[in-house]
Parts: C-alpha cells; structure tokens; sequence
C-alpha cells in the first residue's frame, strides 16, 4: 500500500454528508444539499445552477469535518438510506 493511498484514505472523514452553498454577490442566497445530491450525475446540472465561483466561494467557507477515528460521512455507510 502506498504512502499516498493511506493519506487519501484517511481524508474521508473529512468529506461532510451536508453542504450549504452561499452566492458571492447575494448574501440572502443560500442553498442547502447533500452529498448524495451533487455527486456523480448530479455534479455538473447543481455546478450549471449556481455558478462555478459560488461552489467554489462555498467550499471555502466550509467547515472541515473533525479527524478522528471512526468520523465516517454516512453516505459512506451500506445503509446510507436508511439514516435520511
């Protein structure tokens, strides 16, 4: 196992299960999702709706998830659905 796969692998608790998307113009614009919501297929329709910048302006604000052992994100989990 490599060096790099341990360090990538360790972030994932670090990957939040919700997200709240802010606009850098409007400070009233304020847009809640979940994980599950902007990943895969649902990535580039959600970039298309609110911008590139914003997401990005977004991810800069965010707060990052504690580390520690055992802070899994629950999309993660085998029963992600049954936790919504």
């Amino acid at each position: 196992m490599t060096e790099e796969f341990t360090s990538v692998y360790r972030l994932h608790p670090l990957i939040p299960d919700d997200y709240r998307f802010q606009s850098l113009s409007n400070p009233e614009f304020s847009r809640y999702k979940t994980f599950m919501n902007i990943q895969g297929n649902g990535t580039r329709p959600f970039i298309r709706e609110i911008g590139i910048e914003n997401v990005l302006h977004s991810f800069g604000l965010a707060h990052p998830g504690a580390i520690a052992l055992g802070n899994y994100p629950q999309f993660s989990s085998k029963n992600h659905a049954n936790r919504r």
